[in-house]
Order: structure tokens, then sequence, then C-alpha cells
């Protein structure tokens, strides 16, 4: 587990909206994919990601209208990042700085792929704990 990188680990298959999008567009993209974010790309590059969570504590819990409220006017911006090659040690270095749960992979500034707790936890638990344990513990 302490030799891999987040490319080995990350979803390639990313939803990913416009920050010009409405909320409501976004949600049900989110939905229909089944995946609870997207990342926010203007020319490729990202520059937000809107999460379920900030659906409902920045539209919903404030009396927004999700169809009339702009994926910018609510995503959480800037977004952090980590290249495909990072380590996933550092990259769980990051999150918890960051206090985060998902990272957004880049290849030049490009988006190329997501990282997010879930996907560190099925690989630790793909892994066994053998090598679990002497990551967790530093």
């Amino acid at each position: 587990m302490e030799r891999m990188v987040v490319g080995s680990l990350m979803s390639r298959d990313v939803v990913a909206v416009s920050p010009y999008s409405s909320v409501y567009t976004a949600a049900n993209l989110m939905s229909s994919k089944g995946v609870g974010s997207c990342v926010v790309v203007r020319d490729d590059k990202p520059v937000g990601i809107l999460t379920e969570r900030d659906i409902v504590r920045r539209v919903v819990a404030a009396g927004l209208s999700p169809r009339r409220t702009a994926v910018s006017k609510v995503m959480s911006s800037p977004v952090i990042v980590v290249g495909e090659n990072t380590s996933v040690r550092e990259a769980l270095s990051v999150m918890s700085r960051n206090k985060i749960r998902r990272l957004v992979v880049v290849r030049d500034d490009v988006l190329v792929g997501i990282v997010s707790v879930t996907d560190f936890v099925r690989a630790l638990g793909e892994a066994g704990y053998a090598e679990v344990v002497p990551v967790i513990a530093r």
C-alpha cells in the first residue's frame, strides 16, 4: 500500500460539469451516475468541485433554487488537486490536512481522475492488514 500511487486507485470516469451549469443539472447527473460529487471544469481544467454536501448546505439549507443557481456560486473552490503519480501516503496526508474526502487528479493541470476515501478503504481492504497497520500507525 505504501508504494501505491493515486493513479492506480483513481476513477477515470469522472462526472464533470461547467461552472455555468445549474445545480439542478449537476445533481441529476450525479444521481444518474451514482456518484456523490462532480468536478467543475473550464477548458478541461478543474476549477472546483460540487458535492452532495455542498448542495445540501449551500443550496437547500440556504433556500436557493437548484434550477436557478449556477454551480459556480456554490462549488468548493479552489479545488485541491494531486498528480497521478502522487503516493497514496501523500494523498492521504493532503486529504487529512485539508479535511476533505475527495481529491481531483490531474496531469499537466488537466483533469484525469478523482480519488476518494472510499477508494483508499477499498485498497486497504484488498491489501490486507499486514500492510495496512504499519501505514496507519505512522
